[in-house]
């Protein structure tokens, strides 16, 4: 998944400048964590990245009432921050995204 940002952002208390990034989810039951990384324009295995990673971040973990039939990248906005839920089956992982000021570098 790409994210693009035209300002500064935080992902989870870590500052992104304005930029492109790669961003990868590794599930585990009970622990998902996602990967932002600097390397863009490319997917797949093997993940061959890791030197051009920014950070991972630990996700939260809930449990869904129902099970979701369909995997779903959903994001809820609340003033100057948002949520990413990601849901499969009966599980749903999140993060918050955050806007910063604008004195935070531009570079990644």
């Amino acid at each position: 998944m790409l994210l693009f940002t035209e300002t500064p952002v935080t992902v989870s208390g870590v500052q992104l400048g304005v930029g492109a990034y790669s961003m990868f989810v590794i599930p585990d039951k009970g622990k998902w964590t996602l990967i932002i990384n600097k390397h863009t324009g490319e997917w797949g295995i093997p993940y061959k990245y890791q030197s051009e990673e920014l950070a991972r971040i630990p996700m939260t973990v809930t449990k869904l009432p129902a099970p979701a039939e369909n995997f779903t990248i959903s994001f809820d906005h609340t003033g100057a921050s948002c949520t990413m839920r990601i849901s499969w089956e009966n599980t749903q992982a999140s993060v918050e995204f955050a806007q910063k000021n604008s004195d935070l570098a531009t570079q990644p």
